[in-house]
């Protein structure tokens, strides 16, 4: 034993312990400059993915027709009516003629009004009871039936476009008038103004009861307005 040796008391001599390891530096998140300990965050990409189109379908599976597909097929329909009523309001003009024989004019006018509307009622029943469409619907390649299949009755049938009667009931009503009057002209004239305006007040209800179903079909999941509920009825495509 030397002098330069510090006495080992028994005990083994061994290592001195490691030294304490330094603290990780930051990670420093170069989009934010803000330091963080750790790993960043991962930064998922983000992609912009357009809406796609939703066809909804009747229990067989057959796909509905859309709501502005169904406006436009019903107003092709109202249009070509409008035609067949003008081309009746120049029929009656002719009865006039260069004379201004009034009673040729009113019979006219009224019996082509009458027919013209009690036609138009029949032509929306009909087609859909008979045909399952109209011209409107054809056109557009929509068809009208039983949400669960098959063609409407006429009971169904009416109900799907009793929206329709106000405005050719008044039509009705205001030939009835007209061919009513045996009164002079001026007489006449003021049965004219009294089913105008019953015209006009239903063309006005017609308007009115069409926007409220168009809102109902929008929001229907089955795209079912209520005249549709009420006839158990779809317009499905045909194309």
């Amino acid at each position: 034993m030397t002098f330069d040796q510090p006495p080992n008391y028994g005990k083994p001599a061994g290592p001195p312990p490691p030294p304490p390891s330094p603290p990780a530096p930051p990670v420093v998140d170069s989009t934010l400059a803000i330091p963080m300990y750790g790993a960043p965050p991962v930064r998922q990409p983000q992609y912009y993915v357009s809406p796609q189109p939703q066809h909804h379908h009747t229990l067989d599976g057959v796909r509905l027709a859309t709501t502005g597909v169904r406006v436009a097929a019903r107003l092709i329909d109202f249009v070509l009516l409008s035609l067949v009523s003008f081309i009746g309001g120049l029929v009656s003009s002719a009865a006039l003629g260069s004379e201004f024989d009034y009673d040729a004019y009113r019979t006219t006018s009224g019996a082509i009004g009458l027919v013209v509307a009690l036609g138009s009622i029949a032509y929306f029943l009909y087609g859909e009871v008979v045909f399952g469409t109209t011209v409107g619907k054809i056109i557009l390649g929509l068809k009208v039936r039983s949400f669960t299949g098959g063609r409407l009755d006429l009971a169904r049938a009416l109900k799907r476009n009793a929206f329709v009667l106000p405005m050719y009931l008044g039509s009705v009503v205001s030939s009835m008038i007209v061919l009513g009057s045996d009164q002079d002209i001026v007489g006449a004239l003021t049965s004219l103004t009294y089913g105008g305006t019953v015209g006009i007040l239903g063309s006005i209800a017609t308007v009115g009861l069409s926007i409220a179903l168009i809102v109902s079909i929008s929001n229907s999941p089955n795209l079912q307005g209520y005249h549709d509920k009420m006839a158990n009825a779809a317009v499905v495509t045909t194309r």
